[in-house]
């Protein structure tokens, strides 16, 4: 009972104060639903116009093949593991080159570190002498996205040399 009579005594001591808090509320809340009337809120729906967009063709530059050593033809060489070299147009990522050999031989693929621009095809077993060979690159890309257009087929055959015939006699 002490609880109720003390509230009652603050609202009459501070009716005024009381009153101009509840006003200005009413008055807040007033202005608030004013300024965010729905009439003044733009409710227009965008306009979404159906015009179709001219298809964007995205074409990477072409890789080309500049040059291959040795040279398509007979092989002849002491070295039954010899390399071949295929430079390109610019440097290129190893790892999107698709490389087969014909008949089917065990190859390793790197790019010639002195030249990022030259693939080298490398045999893990050796050539076989007398034997056709024929090098397929179908797919290779430039570090920049430059890309091979066609297939490349490089045909050799090797001629191993077992004497070499030259030179000054040992003494």
């Amino acid at each position: 009972m002490f609880k109720i009579d003390r509230l009652k005594k603050l609202v009459v001591e501070h009716k005024k104060v009381l009153f101009l808090l509840v006003a200005g509320v009413v008055v807040g809340c007033i202005l608030i639903i004013l300024l965010i009337r729905p009439d003044r809120v733009d409710i227009t729906p965008p306009v979404v116009s159906n015009i179709p967009m001219p298809p964007v063709n995205v074409v990477a530059p072409e890789l080309k093949l500049i040059e291959v050593n040795p040279e398509e033809g007979v092989r002849e060489t002491v070295d039954s593991l010899s390399q071949t070299f295929f430079r390109f147009s610019s440097a290129i990522n190893n790892s999107t080159a698709e490389v087969t050999v014909v008949p089917q031989t065990k190859i390793i693929t790197n790019v010639y570190t002195a030249n990022p621009d030259t693939l080298v095809v490398e045999p893990i077993v050796p050539w076989v002498s007398g034997t056709s060979y024929t090098i397929t690159i179908d797919r290779i890309q430039g570090v920049n996205g430059e890309e091979l257009k066609g297939s490349i087929n490089y045909r050799f055959s090797v001629n191993l040399i077992t004497e070499v015939w030259g030179g000054d006699p040992i003494r």
